[in-house]
């Protein structure tokens, strides 16, 4: 099934510790792919953060992980870089 990123990240944006964040898809050897999360933080810790949305959604929409970034990437018009965030993904597997 399919996930909308706006829709992860709208949950995501009302967390009081959340700045900013992206979802990405990560590719997953049995499910097909995972929405994973990019979040700019306010100082405050993240450790409930993967409960707070996975509570929220279907299981088909639950978060695979959290990675903690400074910022999330933005074209000139302020659309979100997913392609960089999915670039980091890979980089960081291999």
């Amino acid at each position: 099934m399919q996930v909308a990123p706006a829709q992860l990240e709208a949950i995501l944006m009302t967390h009081p510790s959340v700045v900013d964040c992206a979802v990405v898809a990560r590719p997953h050897v049995r499910l097909g792919e995972v929405p994973v999360v990019f979040v700019v933080k306010s100082g405050e810790d993240l450790d409930g953060l993967l409960p707070f949305i996975n509570e929220q959604v279907p299981r088909y929409m639950r978060v695979a992980e959290v990675i903690e970034v400074e910022e999330i990437p933005h074209s000139p018009t302020g659309k979100v870089l997913r392609r960089v965030l999915a670039g980091r993904l890979v980089r960081d597997e291999l």
